[in-house]
C-alpha cells in the first residue's frame, strides 16, 4: 500500500504518451491515485495542460512529504530534480534513474561507472542524496567518468545535476 500515487506524465504530443487509453481509462479511476499529463506543444484534440514536466511539476505544488520517483530523458531530469528541491523536497525522499547508457548491463564494461558504483549493478535507481555522493568522488578524484547518460567530465556531471552545494566547485 503506497498511500496516495500522483503520476506525472509528460511526452511531445498526445501520440507520444504511451498507453494513453489505459492511463484515461484506468489509471485514473484508480482509488488513491491522480494522474496529470502534459505535452510539450498545443496540438489539435488535446484539451490537458500544455508545457514541459518539470514546471508542471512546480506549478502542481507537489506535498515535500512525498516520495518522487522520476524517469525520463536526462534534461528533464535535471530540471524537475531542480524544481522538486524548489519545493522543499528533501533529497533522501527523491529516485531517479541513470540506464539511459549502459552497455554490456553486467558490470564488466564499465561505461556506467560512477564514483564508486555501478549504475546496472548498482541501480539504476538512486537517491538524490547518492547522486551528491557521485559528484562529490567525481569532483575530488576522478578525472573523467564514464556515466549512464553520456561520457561525462566532472563538469558535465555537475551540468546533469547541480546541487547548491557543488555550484561553487
Amino acid at each position: 500500500n503506497y498511500g496516495k500515487v500522483v503520476i506525472v506524465y509528460g511526452a511531445r504530443s498526445k501520440d507520444d504518451l504511451v498507453d494513453i487509453d489505459e492511463i484515461q481509462n484506468e489509471w485514473i479511476n484508480e482509488p488513491n491515485t491522480e494522474v496529470y499529463l502534459t505535452i510539450d506543444r498545443p496540438q489539435e484534440g488535446w484539451d490537458g495542460h500544455v508545457g514541459f514536466v518539470p514546471a508542471y511539476v512546480k506549478e502542481l505544488g507537489l506535498d515535500p512529504n512525498m516520495t518522487a520517483v522520476l524517469c525520463g530523458p536526462p534534461i528533464m531530469i535535471k530540471f524537475t530534480l531542480a524544481g522538486l528541491l524548489e519545493l522543499g523536497f528533501e533529497k533522501s525522499r527523491v529516485y531517479t534513474t541513470l540506464e539511459l547508457r549502459m552497455k554490456c548491463g553486467v558490470g564488466k564494461c564499465g561505461r556506467c561507472n560512477v564514483g564508486d558504483k555501478f549504475v546496472c549493478k548498482d541501480g539504476p535507481v538512486f537517491r538524490m542524496t547518492e547522486l551528491d555522493a557521485f559528484t562529490l568522488v567525481a569532483v575530488s578524484s576522478t578525472p573523467r567518468l564514464s556515466c549512464c547518460s553520456a561520457h561525462l567530465s566532472p563538469c558535465s556531471l555537475r551540468q546533469l545535476y547541480r546541487p547548491q552545494s557543488l555550484a561553487r566547485l
